[in-house]
């Protein structure tokens, strides 16, 4: 593909030269051989020939300047006098160029001080030379253009594998670390309630189970998110002695939004982590919706313990994740009764 654009282009270049080559040959020669009176020894086609192809060898040497342009521009933004130079340089070598075809041209007809122009000459020499620029400097843009496009893509290309890297590092940070305390309630439940002990490892499973299947995904099923939670949360109740509950008004057509996995893990840790949940104190986890601002909330009330230390990592990381994903922020609502977690949910 890369190939059969290149060879597009270099046909495109060559139609363009070969037009300007035509253009000269029609406004310089011809005239010449008119202003003479006489047919010339040299045949016209021969002449024509002549003009494409000088005009061609001219033309691709000029875009080869032009993509060593293109290529330096960043050495040319600490010196932009050097872009300007180069830019008179190559307008110089263009008015130079034009002059010596058309001295050739009388040369080789024969014509008395083929160098001496008259001011009809400048005239039509000048006119060709502007033509001449304005062709360089659309192939200059055509050629900044092209090399903004790949840099835009290399850019584009760098920094989604930049945005993966940081979203599997900021995920990895979510990954349940109660792993430790599960087990040692699995050790109790199997000595004192046996059958506590199969329903906590049968959730203890689905739980990690998730955790390994979305480890890698950047989006969730928000139905897939809450089976998920009602496990997480009965390992805890089981812990807690059926302490926690959650509260869910949620319509069955918000399943099908998505949200990034562990987001409702994450919130629900947090709850746990931060308050005191016991039989005299429970703590219900409320889940609800906002339409007009298509916004999922996560509340509790607060009940905080004596020694806990809120750092916001968690929250952090899952702003940080909606960042990379869809350039979305989470919001955080706490009065004095109350904490309340809005998050965006996401439909693909």
């Amino acid at each position: 593909m890369r190939s059969l654009r290149k060879t597009y282009s270099h046909l495109i270049y060559l139609f363009l030269f070969t037009g300007l080559g035509g253009f000269s040959y029609l406004l310089l020669v011809r005239d010449i051989i008119m202003a003479k009176g006489r047919p010339s020894n040299i045949s016209p086609l021969l002449m024509l020939v002549g003009c494409i192809f000088f005009f061609n060898v001219v033309g691709f040497v000029m875009l080869q300047v032009s993509r060593w342009l293109t290529m330096r521009s960043q050495s040319f933004i600490r010196k932009r006098y050097m872009l300007t130079l180069n830019y008179i340089g190559i307008a110089l070598i263009l008015f130079l160029i034009n002059y010596s075809l058309l001295g050739f041209v009388k040369m080789m007809l024969n014509i008395q001080a083929p160098f001496t122009v008259r001011s009809q000459g400048w005239v039509v020499l000048c006119v060709i030379w502007l033509v001449e620029l304005v062709i360089v400097a659309l192939v200059q843009v055509n050629q900044s253009y092209l090399y903004t496009l790949k840099l835009y893509k290399e850019k584009a290309e760098l920094q989604e594998v930049t945005s993966k890297a940081q979203y599997a590092a900021l995920q990895n940070q979510l990954n349940p670390h109660f792993l430790f305390n599960s087990l040692n309630v699995l050790i109790s439940e199997i000595e004192y309630n046996p059958q506590n002990a199969i329903l906590f490892t049968r959730n203890l499973s689905d739980v990690y189970r998730y955790i390994l299947q979305n480890h890698n995904q950047q989006l969730a099923l928000l139905a897939d998110e809450l089976r998920f939670l009602e496990s997480y949360i009965l390992l805890h109740q089981i812990r807690l002695e059926n302490c926690i509950s959650v509260d869910l008004n949620l319509a069955p057509n918000l399943y099908a939004y998505k949200v990034p996995p562990l987001t409702l893990q994450l919130l629900a840790e947090n709850v746990i982590k931060h308050n005191l949940v016991s039989i005299s104190k429970p703590m219900t986890i409320s889940i609800g919706f906002i339409a007009n601002e298509e916004m999922l909330t996560v509340s509790n009330n607060i009940c905080p313990k004596k020694d806990s230390y809120t750092s916001g990592t968690g929250l952090k990381n899952l702003s940080d994740r909606y960042k990379l994903i869809c350039n979305k922020s989470i919001e955080v609502i706490k009065t004095d009764i109350s904490f309340t977690v809005k998050v965006p949910l996401l439909y693909e």
